[in-house]
């Protein structure tokens, strides 16, 4: 056997992938095929011993959504009360638990010309998923929301808070009792 050969077999038997070396003591030179393949037999063999003692992970679970259940929202329209499209959504903004609080819609222009996106807030909206694809709408109109500043994605911690359009808060009862 050539002394490239028994190097191959050494870093074989040695565990060489990837670039790291397991540190293995080879004493002497490989001298015969047999006894190669019989080390290769014997480090297979105790990886799979260790891959069964391994605890196997339950498959993950299945839910299910049925039609007319859910929509999608991005590049949906946004409607006002009155049924006039105020422009599309490209973004949900949500919380630390996940919880949305602001929907970013793309406003106006032509072509990607004159528009601009800002951010609502997500109590806001109203969703039907009822008529196929559904309908988003918004409680405010275009003059309401036409002062709301322009959304910046925030990129560093010490970005200013983002402004968002939010309806006006439900009336207080004639008793003063909260709902």
């Amino acid at each position: 056997m050539s002394l490239r050969t028994e190097r191959r077999a050494a870093r074989a038997v040695a565990g060489v992938k990837c670039g790291r070396v397991l540190p293995v003591a080879v004493s002497q030179p490989i001298q015969a095929r047999g006894e190669v393949a019989g080390l290769r037999f014997a480090l297979a063999f105790g990886a799979l011993l260790l891959m069964a003692q391994a605890p196997v992970p339950e498959p993950a679970g299945m839910e299910l959504i049925y039609h007319g259940e859910a929509a999608s929202l991005l590049g949906r329209t946004v409607r006002d009360p009155a049924g006039v499209a105020l422009g599309r959504v490209v973004d949900v903004l949500v919380d630390d638990a996940g919880q949305p609080i602001a929907a970013v819609l793309d406003l106006g222009g032509f072509l990607g010309m004159g528009s601009r996106r800002i951010a609502v807030a997500w109590r806001g909206l109203r969703f039907s998923v009822k008529e196929g694809a559904g309908r988003i709408g918004l409680e405010m109109t275009m003059d309401q929301i036409r002062d709301t500043p322009d959304y910046k994605r925030p990129t560093r911690a010490v970005d200013p808070p983002i402004g968002m359009a939010a309806p006006p808060p439900p009336p207080v009862p004639a008793d003063g009792a909260q709902r």
